[in-house]
């Protein structure tokens, strides 16, 4: 029995029903979800507010009333409705249900019952009105389908002898209904007669089309705290040659001796070993794998001839006729949760609702509802996720949702570490999840938890995130770096130097390296610029420690060396942000409040607004420049002779010595050109320079008009910045006066002079 009386107190499904009167408690027969005493009505083992046990009636199937009001759960729901008892329902009411809804007869008459209450009675036979389930009604006379205001519409030419629906599936003799209209014609993938060759054709057909998408992806987005687009820097990685083929739901890549098996409903996953593959990104056996939060899902073009979720469910269809039916509600899930906002529209080819009903409607109807992860606070909702074990569930769409939502926790709210780390571990297990779809989404959830771990300076926990995330390979550069803070924080040094190598070992190899970054999405342009951050974060960590001191000046060092060395374009965004970071962790050279709240505020000061002082100017190197195919350029041949071609580029590199290093302001490179017709032509082109840093100015012959040998003068003048009365916002410098120049002249000369 669901109710039960022990020792004078009531109990339903083993809870104890608060203000039950056992020695009155009973259970009525023709519904035993409802009970009543002396004072209360219950059901399910709630209180139901308002209802009088002295004229309470139990109608079955989750429905009743007393003499005023009408209480019923509809399809779908636990919570009961109450809406006052129309006058019609005088005598005993007749209840109908289906998988949707709920329709009460009473005195002769049908009326559906809403969230909003009892409408008018339904235009239909009642005496012989039944429900079919998916929609579907009939009575003597109609077949009716209702409507989205929970209408019964009369299907014109159903056959009422052979109408039927088995399971989501709704027909008669002359053929299948959708939504309450006759199927047409069948669409491309349903006349496929071989779904295997079918199937894969057009994965080979949809890789050939993600693949670049992908590789763009992983060249551009920083891999945590958000699906941030960074400038991308070096040529665009290509896709390597390779071969595809397929067993069952299984995608194996071939490249060489190296081969990959993937599933389709992981094609990121495949996209991300292929990438591996591009720059050789393995190290004893492990694949370095990207994963980014964008890569979830089809990364669409707006070329694209029809929507992606065609091709999803197109791959679901054939995958179901091969019986691989896991694989097909994988992608049919996908397509459900990225386009249910799109709206209804009747039409198969704008509409993902209508075409999963019709191409895989019993997949559609089996499929659970989208998991919420339900809770007051993120840990207490992350808590409930784990005790009713649906992070351990049969489903895999269930185990993916988790893991999804499990990422949407994370990235939503700031935890404390030690909730944050409670999360983590009791969710680890899918990081090991059997199915590809499930572990790439948990890894992605788990990179920004580990981040944030990492942050907080729990490094404890973050190591344990870390590790396993490493164990699956996934972004296995940036592991291996975190590995080494966290090793090193916790005084494991030996160990934590061996990670060290193998990051170090990997980022030699080349490649699109996650580029670390703080929370304001200032990149780290390289693995030295990120273990000088984190230099900083373990200083901080242990500040009173003996090693703490050496941990800033070593992390000094390396910032000051760059600043000397490097390009601008490469160093520049992160040295306030350092400088802001240091000043934190030694209280040394912190900048005023200004009024300023938020950490983008005092870091931008830095770069736009904080005193500086320029010494002088110099140029560091004049001639040929070769671009590394990304908007940059390197020295290529130094020298002021420069042959007259096309494709030649020439300028300089100079740096206006000063500081703070890293202190914008605003320039103006001054071209002046031989043309033909006239003595000279003038170009004033407006910059933005870091002060102390080694910036350039390269002049790339790309039209004929440009091609005129003759003297050619590029000057570069910086100028002073008014001092700012407000936050000064980003770029939006004004120039004041000149204070220091440069100047070079170049010869160009006919080509083989």
């Amino acid at each position: 029995m669901i109710y039960s009386v022990d020792s004078g107190k009531v109990r339903h499904a083993g809870k104890v029903v608060r203000g039950a009167d056992a020695t009155t408690f009973r259970v009525l027969e023709v519904d035993p979800s409802w009970a009543l005493d002396a004072r209360q009505v219950y059901f399910s083992g709630r209180k139901v507010a308002g209802a009088s046990p002295s004229t309470f009636v139990a109608f079955g199937n989750d429905v009743a009333a007393d003499g005023r009001r009408l209480f019923y759960r509809l399809s779908g729901r636990e919570q009961l409705t109450s809406k006052a008892r129309p006058k019609a329902f005088a005598g005993d009411v007749e209840v109908l249900r289906d998988d949707v809804h709920l329709v009460l007869k009473v005195a002769g008459e049908a009326y559906v019952a809403a969230p909003h209450g009892i409408g008018e009675p339904l235009p239909v036979d009642a005496d012989s009105f039944l429900l079919l389930g998916c929609g579907y009604a009939r009575d003597e006379e109609h077949i009716y389908w209702f409507d989205l205001h929970r209408q019964p519409l009369a299907i014109p030419g159903a056959d009422l002898a052979t109408f039927a629906v088995v399971g989501a599936v709704a027909s008669d003799r002359h053929g299948r209904f959708l939504n309450g209209m006759r199927i047409g014609e069948p669409l491309p993938v349903e006349r496929e007669a071989d779904p295997s060759a079918a199937l894969k054709q057009r994965i080979t057909g949809v890789l050939a089309m993600l693949l670049p998408r992908y590789f763009a992806l992983f060249d551009t987005t920083l891999p945590n705290d958000g699906p941030a687009a960074s400038p991308m820097r070096g040529t665009p990685t290509e896709v390597p040659a390779h071969t595809v083929e397929l067993d069952g739901a299984s995608v194996i890549l071939r490249v060489g001796r190296r081969s990959y098996s993937g599933r389709v409903s992981c094609l990121e996953l495949i996209a991300s070993w292929l990438y591996a593959v591009a720059w050789d990104q393995e190290l004893e056996g492990a694949t370095c794998l990207r994963v980014l939060p964008t890569a979830s899902r089809w990364p669409h073009s707006p070329s694209d001839p029809s929507p992606l979720w065609h091709r999803q469910l197109d791959l679901a269809y054939l995958l179901e006729a091969l019986g691989e039916h896991d694989e097909s509600r994988l992608l049919v899930d996908q397509v459900r949760q990225e386009q249910r906002a799109c709206p209804r529209t009747k039409d198969l080819a704008t509409d993902p609702r209508l075409r999963m009903e019709k191409l895989l409607p019993e997949v559609l109807l089996g499929l659970p509802e989208p998991v919420i992860a339900e809770g007051s606070t993120t840990p207490s909702a992350a808590a409930r996720m784990v005790k009713e074990n649906r992070h351990r569930a049969e489903d895999p769409v269930i185990r993916r949702g988790v893991a999804d939502e499990f990422l949407a926790l994370v990235r939503a709210t700031s935890l404390e570490p030690a909730r944050l780390a409670e999360a983590s571990a009791s969710l680890a297990s899918l990081l090991e999840d059997p199915v590809p779809a499930v572990r790439v989404r948990a890894a992605v959830a788990f990179d920004l938890a580990a981040s944030k771990l990492c942050y907080y300076r729990a490094y404890e926990p973050a190591l344990d995130a870390v590790r396993a995330l490493a164990a699956g390979g996934f972004n296995l550069d940036l592991q291996l770096a975190r590995q080494w803070e966290c090793l090193v924080a916790l005084g494991q040094n030996e160990a934590a130097e061996e990670a060290w190598r193998g990051a170090v070992l990997l980022d030699k190899r080349g490649g699109r390296r996650p580029r670390q970054h703080t929370g304001l999405h200032t990149d780290y342009p390289s693995l030295e610029v990120w273990r000088a951050f984190a230099e900083l974060r373990l200083a901080e960590a242990d500040a009173q420690g003996a090693r703490a001191a050496d941990r800033i000046a070593e992390a000094t060092a390396t910032m000051e060396r760059l600043a000397a060395e490097a390009p601008a374009a490469m160093i520049g965004m992160s040295l306030a942000e350092f400088a802001e970071q240091r000043g934190r962790v030694t209280g040394e050279g912190q900048v005023e409040a200004h009024g300023f709240m938020m950490h983008g505020e005092f870091v931008d000061y830095r770069r736009y607004g904080v005193p500086y002082e320029c010494t002088g100017a110099e140029i560091e190197f004049e001639g040929e420049f070769e671009s590394t195919g990304d908007g940059l350029f390197r020295p290529l041949h130094p020298g002021s002779e420069v042959p007259c071609s096309l494709g030649r580029a020439f300028g300089l590199e100079y740096r206006f010595a000063g500081g703070p290093p890293g202190r914008r302001l605003t320039a103006s490179v001054r071209v002046e050109r031989p043309v033909p017709g006239a003595e000279t032509r003038v170009d004033d082109y407006p910059v933005l320079v870091f002060l102390g840093l080694r910036e350039n100015f390269v002049f790339l012959l790309e039209s004929p008009d440009e091609l005129t040998p003759g003297e050619w003068k590029i000057t570069v003048t910086l100028f002073s910045a008014a001092a700012p009365r407000t936050y000064p916002r980003r770029g939006k410098l004004t120039p004041d006066s000149p204070i220091a120049s440069i100047q070079h002249t170049f010869q160009l000369v006919e080509p083989g002079e």
